[in-house]
């Protein structure tokens, strides 16, 4: 009997978690919202916050960690399921990866609960953690440090993260330039605690006065009262973290910024799908084609493109090696003489040779000058596990393992240095740009940023193919994603797709000029480039993080200490 109502309440806890999950898949883009509901974000970890508070052992809130990871990874990411045979990899492996690395920080969520058990404990810090405030506090941290360590590393995955629900909230998110975007976690963090307390608070008040014969209204109305006077400090604390956080946002994104120079940049949406193999031509046609638009649109308006930027991956044959085959192929528009032709510097996404012999190869963005030359390349040095870099592919029994088991045995290798380029400016011969390419999803990560940046570019310009994924949910997330890296750094970023989102953002986060998803398009637009500044997240990088997580050691480590202290004190009767 008693083995069945442990059961009901772990079923119950479970179906806390799974609401959770549920509105976590609200809150970012989804098929429904395109830019997700933003209160949802505030709301999310209430259910989870409830149910690790009511578990009574470390298993327990294993399985909860688990449960409300698992479910939020396949319901905000379900569109991986799209990469083809890779899908047991890029869905299956990253849901059950993200859902262990939850589970290993259960131990932490659960240490509030610990110490109130019956252990041999100082009175200090039991009582410590019987306060609303220190559970709240202890909750958002553990939380914080859960995101970094999800976000960071050869796993990491900077998706169904809480910051991604904080895309309309314009004015919060302009604290990222001082905190990152884990700042943003712990407010959010801070706010679901102090939701969650209330509610427990006045629902313990409510079951007390249930007994008693009064009306529901009236013991509705004193529960609320109750609730209020247990949590007032926790509320206030809260109220006075978002108001100083949308003061300091609003100064941000409503001060005039003037540009210091800018430049023509044609941006070429292809929308070709990455799946359907066929010759080099094809693409190489759609891509001048639309470039050729894209140009006298520019030359309608009596200007002159200083940069035109094709998406990822277009050419199929590796360069160096494939600059001869490119000076004559397509034969009836060869690609080298056509960009000589347009007399504009072009970014291609290419492979870039690193071994020829052994197939070994980076993801690239090379740099065509005006002449048609390629002398700048830079190669992609955070890849996508398992999808872009299997580990141990240098072994022939892996990849023969591999092959047999999604059909295909290597994948790229990854860069090592941080390149920065220089073009001149038709618009003003007496000025020069900076810019860096990250590829794909390197624009999700702000340490690669921040070395570009100290590297002195000027402008992030990205080229991202998400077409595989065949939905509009995955091509938003990944634009929110990486949407937060102008902010941080107060740099323009421009994103050049394949199939979207292709857009141009200034440092304040606003959407200058954008494409529609999943269209042939082009994007003629004068992109404006700021002074170059030194933001506190571009100087101390992961300082939230990292603070939180001394915080959390020291908490622990102490509570550890004192444990086996008093265990060791009561056995020897010191």
């Amino acid at each position: 009997m008693k083995g069945r109502k442990q059961l009901k309440i772990v079923l119950k806890l479970m179906a806390l978690e799974l609401f959770s999950s549920i509105l976590f898949a609200l809150s970012i883009p989804n098929e429904l919202f395109m830019f997700g509901l933003p209160l949802a974000g505030f709301f999310t970890l209430i259910p989870h916050y409830i149910a690790l508070k009511q578990a009574r052992s470390i298993k327990v809130s294993c399985l909860l960690c688990f449960i409300q990871c698992f479910f939020t990874h396949i319901f905000t990411s379900f569109w991986l399921a799209n990469f083809k045979n890779f899908a047991i990899f890029t869905l299956g492996a990253s849901a059950l990866g993200t859902g262990a690395i939850h589970a290993m920080f259960a131990i932490l969520f659960f240490m509030p609960s610990f110490v109130q058990k019956p252990n041999p404990f100082s009175d200090r810090i039991k009582k410590s953690f019987a306060r609303r405030e220190s559970r709240i506090l202890w909750f958002a941290a553990v939380y914080t440090i859960f995101e970094y360590a999800k976000c960071t590393g050869f796993l990491s995955y900077p998706w169904g993260t809480l910051p991604m629900s904080c895309y309309r909230l314009k004015l919060l998110s302009q604290i990222t330039d001082i905190t990152g975007v884990r700042g943003l976690t712990f407010i959010i963090c801070l706010v679901s605690g102090t939701a969650a307390e209330f509610i427990l608070d006045a629902v313990k008040v409510f079951k007390l006065n249930s007994t008693q014969k009064q009306s529901a209204v009236l013991n509705f109305k004193l529960c609320i009262k109750e609730a209020c006077r247990l949590n007032f400090n926790n509320v206030a604390a809260v109220l006075i973290v978002l108001a100083l956080s949308l003061v300091y946002g609003a100064f941000q994104y409503y001060r005039p910024i003037k540009p210091v120079k800018s430049f023509n940049a044609a941006l070429i949406q292809e929308n070709y799908d990455p799946w359907l193999v066929q010759e080099d031509a094809v693409y190489i046609h759609d891509s001048q084609r639309i470039t050729l638009d894209a140009i006298a649109d520019f030359r309608k308006r009596g200007l002159e493109p200083d940069l035109v930027v094709w998406s990822e991956g277009i050419l199929h044959f590796p360069l160096p090696e494939g600059i001869p085959h490119y000076s004559r192929y397509p034969t009836d528009r060869p690609l080298i003489p056509f960009i000589k032709e347009t007399g504009c510097p072009t970014i291609i996404g290419a492979p870039y040779t690193i071994n020829f012999e052994e197939l070994r190869f980076s993801n690239s963005a090379f740099l065509f000058d005006k002449d048609g030359s390629s002398d700048m390349h830079y190669e992609k040095i955070k890849l996508i596990p398992f999808a872009e870099h299997i580990p141990f592919t240098q072994y022939k029994i892996v990849r023969r393992v591999l092959k047999r088991l999604v059909g295909f045995s290597s994948g790229w290798i990854p860069g090592s240095s941080y390149n920065v380029f220089t073009i001149p400016l038709n618009s003003n011969k007496n000025e020069n740009l900076k810019l860096c390419i990250p590829i794909c999803f390197e624009d999700a990560f702000g340490f690669i940023h921040s070395n570009f940046k100290k590297l002195g570019a000027e402008v992030f310009v990205n080229i991202t193919d998400d077409s595989w994924s065949l939905t509009k949910s995955a091509e938003y997330q990944h634009f929110v994603v990486s949407w937060f890296r102008a902010i941080e750094f107060r740099t323009t970023m421009v994103r050049s797709t394949n199939s979207g989102f292709t857009a141009i953002v200034d440092p304040q986060g606003r959407i200058k000029d954008s494409l529609p998803l999943f269209k042939e398009a082009w994007l003629s637009a004068e992109v404006p480039v700021y002074k170059n500044v030194k933001t506190v997240y571009m100087m101390l990088g992961e300082w939230v993080s990292f603070t939180l997580f001394i915080f959390i050691v020291f908490v622990s480590g102490t509570i550890i200490f004192l444990y086996h202290l008093k265990k060791f004190c009561l056995c020897y009767h010191i």
